[in-house]
């Protein structure tokens, strides 16, 4: 495990970067976070699926979108275009590695639209992971009830039991803009989308969705009874360690072999 920081055009973004014990080149996998989380993610999920793909041949950069975790930039800098902008460049510096061959991309809850952004328009992503996302729209959540607070102010915060985050007028602007089923729609390679029955914020209807629009003849819907938008992580479900393992399991069979 190394601890990096990646040139972002003037600021850095804070990585984690995880390869096999064994010669490359292998594939690699970029891990994006949800909404004012970090590159760990909730209960270490993304930390445990570095080391799952480690054991898997596959290598893993995790990173902390502008305004997120480690990064020094303001949290108002985050939007959904910036945030686009952060995951290609972490696409382009393993690209630039002679130890890695093939990409792929995870992203969990707001970094799984980030993460089908990406994928629509780019042709090097390989493979394509949603943990609780899909064929969502940001607005019409909770977030929808606060843009008119963001376009009167400039901002909002929001406060959570476990972080504050404020939001510009601009991150509900590009999220208000952004179509994730029109974007998949231009993705061909394998997905897999993992739900929960009890996720009220992402309910498997929009993994089904995203499917559905994308032009992938090899996508596979998970949906687990019960556990909720974090996979039961917070109450000791087995539903969190089942999807780090499946999605790992996964990825080892898609991005293996030519």
């Amino acid at each position: 495990m190394t601890s990096i920081k990646i040139d972002g055009g003037g600021f850095d973004i804070p990585a984690v970067l995880v390869t096999p014990d064994l010669p490359g080149p292998y594939p690699a996998v970029v891990l994006l976070h949800g909404t004012m989380s970090h590159k760990d993610e909730v209960g270490d999920l993304f930390v445990r699926l570095a080391h799952r793909l480690a054991v898997a041949g596959i290598a893993s950069l995790r990173i902390d979108f502008r305004g997120c975790g480690d990064s020094t930039e303001p949290q108002t800098d985050m939007t959904i275009t910036t945030e686009v902008a952060d995951g290609t460049t972490a696409l382009d510096w393993l690209a630039a590695r002679p130890d890695i061959d093939k990409l792929a991309l995870t992203g969990f809850s707001q970094g799984g639209l980030i993460a089908t952004l990406i994928a629509g328009t780019d042709p090097r992503v390989a493979a394509l992971v949603q943990w609780s996302s899909g064929a969502i729209n940001l607005m019409d959540g909770p977030f929808g009830r606060l843009r008119a607070q963001a376009e009167q102010d400039g901002q909002v915060t929001v406060d959570m039991p476990w972080r504050s985050f404020t939001f510009s007028r601009e991150w509900f602007e590009t999220a208000a803009a952004t179509d994730a089923a029109a974007a998949i729609a231009g993705y061909r390679g394998p997905l897999l989308c993992v739900a929960c029955t009890g996720d009220d914020l992402v309910p498997p209807a929009a993994s089904r969705a995203l499917i559905a629009a994308s032009a992938s003849t090899d996508a596979t819907l998970k949906v687990f009874e019960g556990g909720d938008h974090i996979f039961g992580v917070e109450t000791n479900q087995p539903i969190a360690e089942n999807t780090v393992t499946l999605t790992a399991d996964w990825l080892r069979d898609h991005l293996s072999g030519n």
